[in-house]
């Protein structure tokens, strides 16, 4: 306690508030201490108001936590009122409060022994009354004082540090500067007096003068009003260290042993870090005395300053406020240096007389304790005391020890704590300074390895591992609601149990999980984690074993025994008409009443008793209405027919049937019941020709198709206008009108087949393919015959070999078609001889069936094809190429799904379900990004594999495949969403497709038409490479002007041998060109035949120039391999072997349709002979007779030829040949 001449005092205000709650201790002229008893309860803090009832200088608010403040600045000749309130919330409450007065006298004492003689001599109201009545003149006193002026003769170096950022402005600015003029005008300023530095910062800082700059007071003024304004940001922490390493250095006149005070004026918060560049400052002892106007971060001027915060921090609200800040300021900065000038020539250097403990160390460190352990001083010491508190602003704890004592154990602390920690060394007249440290309290053990699972759709389990010195676990689940938790709820376990269960728990649903390890009452940190219950057991499959027009039944297998229940709902893709059961005890029900021709969405779920399961679903169509069948003519008698016909389903409402004469009359109709099979038509007159339908009615409104018959009264004459149509390679569709007679039935011929006299066209099958037929048709009546018609037409070729399938010219996509296909654009592609085909957008490119495969599929077989999608291709699933059934339902296809990028190919199998397989993998995804990649699908009888760009990519299981249907359609680029023959379909660039018989044609492509795979060792050459010359004979030249005389007649034989050597010729000149196309050329010999008879003299052409007639050469020496030939044409089928089973075979390719038997298997037959040639390539229009043609190279000819192929390829063409000399 300091001894000064002074004397308190103080005046009870009568207002409730007593003066002893409120103690005052002057601590030196300027500076008064305040101690108060703390509030009881939860206290946010305190605030402290200092208000001159002069009202110059402006009042003082500091803010605490704590129940004690100390006040500096203050004026010894001016009456202060002090106000303490407690702050909780937005509330503040008056807790106590006094009067101060401090004057000089004669006398030693503290305040509060001045204040209680004071008490006693009987101040009370009369106090009261005399200090309001000589307010007004303490007023009058102050406004006529003069301004305060610092008489000290200690030296100190100032540097103010000015914020000169945007946000300040120039007006303010000027405000800035007056400011700093009155800080600086009541020192004595001088090399061995106050010195001034100022520095301006913004982005960044800038030196306006230095310590040493300026000697006198003058020149110092005059700077501080001419310095100029910056602008820009706020980089407070740049700027402080820009102080440290410029202002405060030896040659900007920084003096040692020299008080260094910073002043720091800004208006904002930093743009970096302030704090630490100003612990840098006050580690080197400089005061930091911050202040704040208008938008300053409070908190960070706190940080910033030095202690004590409640004189070094002030924040005014606007620039105008700063000049009441300015004789505080001046008046603390007095007693700054002064009190350092007092200290350092009255006392002694308390660092040299009362040395404080040195080397402090903390050991043994964990949630609770510390060991504190230091090196005492050279001095004896009586005790020490350790303070400590946390950073918190706990109140501090005091632990005293021995002197002789060097260490201490500090208990009962908070985990994961900051602590500061004052070791005071306790002497027999007084106490040195303090040993300080800091220290931050581990956290307590957390559990370790938290794992949780689920275990049922109700429970998870919850495991972790036991934590040493933990008393109980305890955790918190709840839910999680779009990602946030609900109400947790609450559960502790023993220390020993580490495995549990928490049960009651809602079923696929996210969980979070937390647990903490209690100590006693206090909590470890948390570990969290996340889990999902199981979902209730769904059904495993379903299936659709039953579908008609009106109903379906719904199968499935459940996921668990002994489900309770289960619910079916089938809807409508639309949503409409929705039925909804529910059963229990059974895996299937019967769906009736619906739609036909509907697509129906069926789901169906488990029934729980905590809910539903998720549902399992699936798409089922339901099929066309029935229509009646083998409506027929039974009797006519007078003028009455009696027709019969077969129901068409057992909920048909009524049949329609509608009949009318062809030569003219009203059309009639009758409509019976549902249960009828047959009517009596009347009115039907003699000599007339009737056409009859009959279509039968439902209940939903839907009619069937109707069939039709034609029936005469007539007799005699035959069928007219018969026509060929539907041509196939093996079959011809045969179609007449029937003549005005009752006809029994119908004869035709060439196949002696009897068709019954109602029909109207009949099927001709198991035709030779590219084979003419002359068709004729005769009219059987019951006593005679009657007249006949006859049509010819030709059975189709389509250019498949034992191999496969060439599906390009299949649709039309070769340069001699494409050009008549509409929407489809050949562009030349520079890499291979190969053109590519562009396939527009909704151009739904469609073939039938029943001509590219007409004798169905082999079970095993390789579809390849070569693609690439455009920037217009739609983004949703298409199907490179699919087959459907005359319905347009899909049976087998490769659909490319753009969204999810994946390629899916689903078929027929041999139980009449479709199976879908899907392929995502990687190299999948290079499908759908622009650029041409080639796939080979290989179906087996057991999987199905899938190669991109001539890799394997991967393999599914798959059921075997079955019957495909051959009266429906094959199309390129259909749009999955829509249905029926006028749906749309997507653009994309087709370069070759083809389906080889048989499953390893994906390992010997080697992908030469993709550049990015040729391997030019390998693959033919381009067809913009160079090749070299050859001595072969080019192609024959223009033919001349055709003959008019007549020769004479020849022999058959010589006829035959030049056909044979024409064709060899031909064959020869075509394969080189093939060759020179695609390939290298290779040196080949001609074969030379001996010379043939003379042949008939042709008419005498023009005069051309003789050549040398050449010598017979001799055989040369074998000439190099040749490339692989193409495919020979398939060979001659054999007779029908002994009906007995032989042995199984390798796997064959499929055959052309047998008849609709079904007999016992029969014994293996012998080898049959030779039948007539296979099937050849498609036949293009009619025309002239052009040059023998063979199979696009890029068809089915694949693989290893040999010899015997281009043998069988001049067979072939030898064969046209001679077939047209002999029709010529």
């Amino acid at each position: 306690m300091l001894d000064v001449d002074l004397f308190l005092t103080w005046v009870r205000i009568c207002v409730g508030y007593t003066a002893g709650r409120l103690k005052l201790t002057v601590l030196s002229q300027d500076r008064l201490q305040m101690k108060w008893k703390e509030a009881e309860g939860p206290v946010q803090g305190y605030k402290v108001r200092v208000k001159p009832i002069s009202g110059e200088p402006p009042e003082l608010m500091l803010t605490t936590t704590r129940g004690r403040a100390t006040v500096a600045g203050l004026d010894s000749s001016q009456e202060y009122a002090l106000q303490v309130l407690v702050l909780n919330g937005t509330l503040e409450k008056l807790i106590a409060k006094r009067r101060f007065t401090s004057k000089r006298r004669q006398g030693r004492g503290s305040v509060e022994q001045e204040g209680e003689a004071r008490r006693k001599n009987g101040g009370g109201e009369n106090e009261c009354r005399g200090l309001k009545r000589g307010r007004k003149k303490e007023k009058d006193l102050v406004s006529t004082r003069k301004a305060f002026e610092c008489d000290t003769t200690a030296a100190a170096d100032m540097v103010m540090l000015v914020d000169g950022s945007w946000s300040i402005g120039r007006t303010n600015f000027r405000r800035v500067r007056d400011f700093l003029e009155g800080l600086v005008t009541p020192f004595h300023i001088g090399p061995d007096r106050v010195q001034i530095a100022l520095s301006q910062y913004s982005g960044d800082p800038r030196t306006e003068w230095q310590l040493n700059n300026f000697t006198t007071k003058e020149q110092l003024l005059e700077a501080v009003r001419n310095f100029r304004y910056k602008g820009g940001n706020t980089f407070t922490g740049q700027a402080l260290l820009h102080v440290l390493e410029e202002n405060l250095r030896h040659e900007s006149g920084a003096r040692p042993d020299t008080p260094r005070i910073l002043i720091l004026l800004t208006d904002g918060k930093s743009q970096d870090d302030a704090i630490a560049a100003a612990n840098r400052l006050k580690n080197t002892g400089v005061e930091i005395i911050a202040v704040g106007v208008k938008n300053a971060d409070e908190s960070e001027l706190r940080q910033v300053a030095s202690e004590p915060l409640e004189i070094n921090v002030y924040n005014v609200n606007d620039f105008p406020l700063l000049s009441k800040l300015v004789d505080r300021l001046v008046h603390i900065l007095c007693g700054k240096i002064e009190e350092r000038s007092i200290a350092k020539s009255e006392f002694k250097d308390p660092v040299l007389y009362y040395p404080s403990p040195t080397d402090l160390e903390f050991s043994e460190l964990g949630p609770r304790e510390v060991q504190l352990s230091w090196t005492g001083p050279t001095r004896p010491v009586l005790q020490y005391r350790v303070v400590f508190h946390s950073a918190e602003g706990q109140s501090p704890q005091e632990v005293v020890v021995n002197g002789t004592v060097s260490s201490v154990l500090l208990g009962g602390l908070s985990s994961q704590t900051h602590y500061h920690i004052s070791i005071f060394p306790v002497y027999d007249d007084n106490v040195g300074l303090a040993l300080r440290g800091t220290i931050t309290t581990l956290p307590l053990a957390m559990p370790e390895g938290l794992e949780v699972t689920p275990s049922s759709p109700s429970s998870l389990r919850v495991r972790w591992g036991a934590t040493a010195g933990a008393t109980q676990y305890m955790v918190l689940y709840s839910s999680l609601s779009h990602g946030e938790p609900d109400d947790a709820k609450e559960v502790k376990f023993g220390a020993d149990q580490t495995d549990v269960m928490l049960g009651g728990l809602i079923p696929v649903t996210d969980y979070s999980v937390t647990l903490y390890a209690l100590y006693d009452e206090d909590p470890s940190d948390p570990v969290t984690a996340i889990a999902t219950t199981y979902p209730l057991p769904s059904p495993v499959s379903m299936q659709f074993p039953k579908v008609s027009h009106s109903m379906v039944r719904v199968s499935w297998v459940p996921g668990v025994v002994d489900v309770p229940g289960h619910r079916i709902t089938c809807s409508t893709n639309h949503g409409s008409d929705v039925k909804q059961v529910e059963v229990t005890g059974v895996n299937s029900v019967l769906l009736q009443n619906l739609s036909s021709l509907s697509r129906y969405l069926v789901s169906v779920q488990s029934q729980y008793e905590q809910g539903l399961s998720s549902p399992l679903t699936a798409n089922v169509t339901t099929l066309r209405v029935p229509a009646p069948s083998d409506l027929r003519v039974t009797n006519f008698s007078g003028s009455d027919i009696t027709v019969r016909w077969e129901s068409a389903a057992d909920d048909v409402v009524s049949y329609l049937i509608k009949w009318i004469s062809l030569s003219g009359g009203d059309l009639r109709q009758l409509r019976v019941d549902g249960d009828s099979e047959g009517a009596i038509l009347e009115g039907v007159q003699d000599d007339k020709e009737y056409q009859i339908s009959l279509s039968a009615l439902y209940a939903d409104g839907a009619q069937s198709e109707a069939v039709a018959i034609r029936y005469s009264t007539l007799s005699g004459g035959g069928p007219s206008s018969v026509s060929i149509s539907e041509e196939t390679a093996v079959s011809l569709l045969v179609s007449w009108v029937p003549p005005n007679a009752h006809v029994g039935c119908y004869s035709v011929m060439p196949l002696q087949v009897l068709v019954s006299g109602s029909e109207r066209r009949t099927l001709l099958q198991t035709l030779l393919p590219d084979t003419r037929y002359s068709i004729l048709v005769t009219a059987e009546y019951r006593n005679r015959e009657g007249g006949s018609a006859s049509a010819q037409g030709k059975t189709k070729s389509v250019c498949v070999s034992a191999s496969g399938f060439d599906m390009m010219e299949a649709f039309g996509l070769t340069q001699r078609a494409y050009s008549s296909v509409e929407g489809v654009a050949a562009e030349p592609f520079v890499f291979n001889t190969l053109h590519t085909y562009t396939v527009y957008r909704d151009i739904q490119l469609t073939q039938s069936t029943g001509f590219i495969h007409p004798a169905g599929f082999s079970p095993e077989h390789t579809i390849s094809i070569a693609f690439r999608l455009l920037q217009d291709t739609p983004r949703e699933p298409f199907a490179l190429w699919q087959l459907t059934d005359n319905d347009f339902q899909p049976k087998m296809g490769v659909v490319l799904d753009p969204v999810s990028k994946l390629l899916l190919y689903f078929s027929l199998d041999y139980r009449g379900e479709v199976q879908e397989l899907t392929f995502d993998q990687p190299q999948v995804h290079r499908l759908f990004y622009g650029s041409f990649h080639k796939i080979h699908l290989s179906i087996s009888q057991v999987s199905v594999s899938l190669s991109v760009d001539c890799q394997h990519v991967g393999e599914r299981p798959a059921r075997p495949l079955g019957t495909l249907p051959t009266d429906g359609f094959e199309t390129l680029g259909k749009l999955m969403k829509t249905r029926g023959p006028h749906s749309g379909s997507a653009p994309f660039q087709l370069q070759s497709f083809e389906i080889v018989c048989n499953t390893t044609w994906a390992l010997e492509d080697t992908c030469c038409d993709l550049p990015g795979l040729r391997d030019e060792e390998s693959c033919p050459a381009p067809a913009y490479a160079c090749t070299c010359t050859s001595d072969i004979p080019g192609a024959p030249g223009v033919m001349g002007p055709p003959v008019s005389h007549s020769g004479e007649p020849q022999s058959m034989a010589m006829i035959f041998q030049l056909v044979t050597q024409a064709c060899e010729q031909l064959v020869l000149k075509l394969d080189l060109f093939l060759n020179e196309m695609s390939r290298k050329p290779v040196p080949i010999e001609e074969p030379v035949g001996p010379p043939g008879e003379p042949g008939i003299p042709g008419g005498k052409g023009p005069p051309g120039q003789r050549g040398n007639q050449g010598r017979l050469g001799t055989s040369g020496e074998p000439g190099k391999s040749g490339y692989p030939g193409e495919q020979g044409a398939p060979g001659e089928k054999g007779s029908l072997g002994p009906n007995v089973q032989g042995p199984q075979g390798i796997k064959g390719f499929a055959g052309l349709p047998g008849e609709a038997k079904l007999g016992s298997p029969g014994p293996r037959g012998e080898d049959g002979q030779t039948g007539p040639p296979g099937i050849a390539g498609a036949v293009g229009q009619a025309g002239e007779i052009g040059p023998p043609g063979v199979c696009d190279s890029s068809g089915c000819h694949r693989g290893a030829q040999t010899q015997a192929g281009t043998t069988a390829i001049s067979r072939t063409i030898y064969s046209k040949y001679f077939h047209a000399i002999l029709l010529f």
